[in-house]
């Protein structure tokens, strides 16, 4: 986006990249919030402040629609990671205690 588009227009949902929605309550200064239409999403919404303001503050949140389902992505990844790194603890725990085991059987043996 550019400076003016930030400042003007609405950004998809950093968080479904749904279309977001600019409300106006009235007539006070601060009193407009932007929202995200997808039912099922839960972002927050961004409130208290005037239509540029709201605008604004949607369009530099935690980045877009794509930046956050690549984050989505990274974290599943790093999820599998420590599943496949938990389950190496648990082969390397096992083949310790066997060691460990066949060290003492070989040293109860010797006279």
């Amino acid at each position: 986006m550019t400076i003016e588009q930030v400042m003007t227009e609405l950004a998809p949902c950093p968080f479904c990249g749904g279309k977001a929605e600019l409300i106006d309550l009235g007539d006070s200064r601060n009193d407009s919030y932007v929202h995200c239409t997808t039912a099922t999403c839960e972002v927050q919404q961004i409130a208290k402040y005037d239509e540029l303001g709201a605008t604004r503050a949607w369009n530099c949140r935690a980045g877009h629609a794509s930046s956050s389902n690549a984050g989505r992505r990274n974290l599943a990844e790093a999820k599998k990671q420590i599943e496949r790194l938990n389950s190496r603890i648990d082969d390397l725990s096992r083949e310790r205690d066997a060691l460990r085991e066949f060290a003492l059987a070989a040293l109860g043996a010797k006279p």
